[in-house]
């Protein structure tokens, strides 16, 4: 698949009105994906307290997710590449009183040097995005967010654990019919560790969350029609179990000097 088919198909996966009106509602739908969505925020808040940083760059915000619990940002900027998730993020951001702490700005991320041209950021994120990408265009993504970075900027992603996603493809699970069906790479710890070195970032942590997967799934779709209160207390409980089945990691990278 070529750059350009790749970079087209995430754009168009995003743009699409039944994507953007049922995207929260869609990440939040199971209590594993809630405990997805509450480790991030959790994450998140915890490495920008610990930096300090006030000059913030998050890309692919897709409808302010996780933006709208970030506390502290003074000067936050976004770039989303989909018109109609811009309008989404900025209604959001307004409804939680944050619209003169963000400044989203609709572009393509692969157009970072020229949409935020002479502006550097010491924290930047970005969640359900690098990941969609192949190898020469993660690249491409990784320059243009080093070159807004201050020196020991921080990165923080999500990363797909390669062993858990090989056991999930080898029950043949089906994805469900509002699934987004579209390319992710996934890692052992050593690889990601190994492609970080090579674009320049140094792995501060690489935090395991949803730790219990298979079990922690099968109790959200067991239990989410008639007890969700219990679902979710099931799986919050589980995540306290150092399991060797965690659905993601969320990555904290530093920029090299």
């Amino acid at each position: 698949m070529s750059t350009a088919d790749t970079r087209t198909t995430v754009a168009a996966a995003y743009e699409d009105e039944t994507v953007v009106l049922g995207y929260l509602q869609h990440r939040k739908r199971f209590a594993w994906q809630r405990l997805l969505h509450n480790s991030q925020s959790a994450l998140l808040n915890h490495w920008r307290r610990k930096s300090a940083a006030q000059r913030v760059l998050e890309v692919a915000p897709g409808p302010a997710r996780l933006s709208v619990e970030l506390a502290g940002v003074s000067s936050g900027v976004m770039v989303e590449n989909s018109h109609e998730m811009v309008a989404v993020a900025r209604k959001r951001l307004r409804d939680a009183g944050l619209a003169d702490n963000w400044r989203v700005v609709e572009g393509d991320a692969f157009g970072l040097g020229s949409l935020l041209a002479g502006q550097m950021f010491e924290f930047a994120y970005t969640f359900r995005f690098l990941r969609h990408f192949r190898e020469p265009e993660r690249e491409q993504l990784y320059a243009a967010l080093r070159e807004r970075l201050l020196p020991r900027g921080l990165l923080v992603f999500d990363v797909v654990n390669a062993a858990e996603l090989t056991r999930i493809e080898s029950r043949g699970v089906a994805k469900s019919a509002d699934e987004i069906d579209i390319y992710d790479v996934a890692y052992s710890e050593e690889s990601f560790r190994a492609e970080m070195d090579r674009f320049g970032f140094d792995v501060l942590e690489l935090a395991p969350v949803v730790r219990n997967f298979a079990l922690q799934s099968e109790i959200s779709y067991r239990l989410e029609r008639w007890l969700p209160w219990a679902a979710d207390a099931l799986v919050k409980s589980l995540e306290s179990f150092p399991g060797r089945q965690a659905l993601e990691w969320v990555a904290v990278c530093q920029k090299r000097a």
